[in-house]
Order: C-alpha cells, then sequence, then structure tokens
C-alpha cells in the first residue's frame, strides 16, 4: 500500500492503460465483424448486379420505365375488376344490431315473396337462417360472416322474386360460425368440405356458394339468370340443373317435347312408323286419289303448338368479392 500511494500517478496511469487497450481490443474485434458482414454484402449485392447486368431484357432505362408502366396498367386493370365483383353493401353492427337486422330483413323477404306471388315453403320461412332466428346469444363468430351471407341471399332472393318465380324451393348456404356448425337444420347448409366460402390462393377475393332451387316456367328462369348476368355484385353461376317438376324426363320412349295439332279441318297423318318426310311406296294400278276438299278459312284462335311444364331449376351461385 505504500508503494502505491508513493507511486500512484504510475498506478493510474496502467490502469487508464490497461483500459484503453481492452476498449481498443473490443473495437478492432467489432471492426473486423462489421468488415466481414460488409464484404458478404458486397459480394450478394456483385452478385445481384452480375445477375441483372445479364438478364434479358437487359434492365436498362427504358425497360425499366416499360416495366413501370404496365405494373400501372395492371393495378388499373385490377381496380377496374372489383368493380364487376363489388361486395354486397353491409353496415357494420354489433351482435345486438344484427339480431335487430335479422329479424327485419327476413320479414322483408317474406312480404316482397308475398307480393310477387311467390309461393314460399312454409309461411314463417328463414332462408337458410332458422339456426340465427332462434338464436338470442349468437356465437362470437357471427359477426361479420353471418350478417354478409345474410346480405347476399337477400339480394339473390330479391332478384327471383322481381323475376316472379312460382315457388321458391329451398335456399342453402355454407356454414361459417359455430352456431352453424352445431346447428340440426341440415337442409339449410351446403355439403361441408364441399362448398365452403374459401379465399383464392392470391388473397384478393373470396367465394361464398349458395345453392337455390325454385320452380317455374322457362321465361321466368330466363329472366332470372339475366338478372344475375347484369347484376353489379359478383354473381357468378357456376352450376345449373333444370327438370320437370315432377322429374320425369319423358312418359314413354321416343316422346316428342312439343306435339303439332292438326289445323281444324284437316285430318292428323296415319301412323305407319314410317318417317314422315319419306315418300309412301307406290303400288301398280292405284287409283287416282279423289280431288282435295277445299280448306275451310282460318279462324282467329290460336294453334297451341307447345304445352310448358313448371320446371325444377337449381343453381349453384358463387358470390365473389374482394377480400378485406
Amino acid at each position: 500500500m505504500v508503494w502505491i500511494k508513493r507511486n500512484l500517478l504510475l498506478v493510474v496511469s496502467g490502469l487508464v492503460g490497461l483500459i484503453l487497450s481492452g476498449l481498443g481490443t473490443y473495437l478492432v474485434m467489432a471492426g473486423l465483424t462489421r468488415n466481414k458482414e460488409l464484404s458478404g454484402e458486397s459480394e450478394s449485392t456483385r452478385s445481384r448486379a452480375s445477375l441483372l447486368y445479364d438478364a434479358n431484357p437487359f434492365p436498362s432505362q427504358s425497360n425499366i420505365e416499360a416495366a413501370i408502366k404496365e405494373t400501372n396498367t395492371l393495378h388499373a386493370a385490377i381496380v377496374r375488376a372489383r368493380n364487376f365483383f363489388a361486395a354486397v353493401p353491409l353496415d357494420k353492427m354489433d351482435v345486438k344490431r344484427f339480431m335487430v337486422w335479422r329479424d327485419e330483413s327476413l320479414r322483408e323477404l317474406r312480404d316482397a315473396a308475398k307480393k310477387a306471388g311467390t309461393e314460399l315453403p312454409a309461411s314463417d320461412y328463414s332462408f337458410s337462417f332458422a339456426t340465427q332466428r332462434g338464436k338470442n346469444q349468437p356465437s362470437p363468430d357471427t359477426i361479420p360472416h353471418v350478417p354478409e351471407q345474410m346480405a347476399e341471399v337477400k339480394v339473390l332472393c330479391m332478384m327471383l322474386f322481381d323475376a316472379r318465380i312460382n315457388r321458391l324451393g329451398n335456399v342453402r348456404r355454407a356454414r361459417v360460425s359455430a352456431d352453424d356448425k352445431a346447428s340440426a337444420f341440415a337442409s339449410d347448409y351446403t355439403a361441408p368440405g364441399v362448398l365452403e366460402v374459401v379465399p383464392d390462393p392470391t388473397g384478393q377475393m373470396v367465394s361464398s356458394p349458395y345453392e337455390v332451387t325454385f320452380y317455374s316456367f322457362s321465361a321466368e328462369v330466363a329472366d332470372v339468370l339475366n338478372r344475375l348476368h347484369r347484376s353489379p355484385h359478383g354473381f357468378l353461376v357456376k352450376a345449373i340443373q333444370v327438370e320437370p317438376e315432377d322429374s320425369k324426363l319423358a312418359e314413354a320412349p321416343g316422346s316428342a317435347v312439343a306435339a303439332v295439332l292438326p289445323v281444324a279441318g284437316t285430318t292428323p297423318p296415319p301412323q305407319t312408323g314410317r318417317s314422315r318426310f319419306l315418300p309412301p311406296p307406290t303400288a301398280p294400278n292405284r287409283p287416282a286419289p279423289p280431288p282435295a276438299a277445299a280448306r275451310p278459312p282460318a279462324n282467329d284462335r290460336p294453334v297451341h303448338l307447345l304445352k310448358e311444364k313448371r320446371l325444377k331449376v337449381t343453381l349453384l351461385v358463387y358470390a365473389l368479392k374482394p377480400a378485406k
């Protein structure tokens, strides 16, 4: 201790030197490490520059400007395409607001069907939302998926009613909430694992399947398809099945769809099994046919060539909308 007191300046100088030496060593090691990282980044940049230089087309200023222009054109096309797949408008709502809007929407659909003269499966038909109609406390995942489905079903059914279909058979949708997955109303839902709400691989669009069955004549079927085509929302008809209401495609083998009725005053041709487009066989010494009787004047009564039967139509419709 006496030596340290006598040589305090020397001891302090030695400690300071030791500390500075350690700090210098640390800075040198850190610099070497950073230099190594920079060398790796430089080599990576050099390799990338070499790839770009050898690329075809060459990344010249003109090619870069052309690529930017094409990218902007692509983004503009995406914006225009989104206008053809606009989602059905829906206000944000909580569970309480949904329950009020649910009852109002179902009542509005029943009133629209009554006004259009469309028969429903039941007077209190729920349009595939029987599970939600009986719930005072819906599951937490009800919002926003179930309201979105209800809004799309509402627009679809309104198009059917505007087309004056005769009878609505059923509406099916995909299961999207815990209440749907636990529901016993199997007739309200599409086949699980086959028809479900699926986002596309790019994450830009979402598709929701709906299966709609109704009964009507061909004119109303054409009107429904025309309305779906002209809809501002992204309704895409993926499949259609049309069959007679009694599900009998033909009553007898070889029966025709439309029968031509004979005009008043004429006799129908005999059913000989021969084609009516072939001339009859000639026979020797066949007497000449009697002169044809004068045809009576035509009347104003229409001649019905086709008596159409009501059809059972099943549509598989996908609602395409941009992902949120």
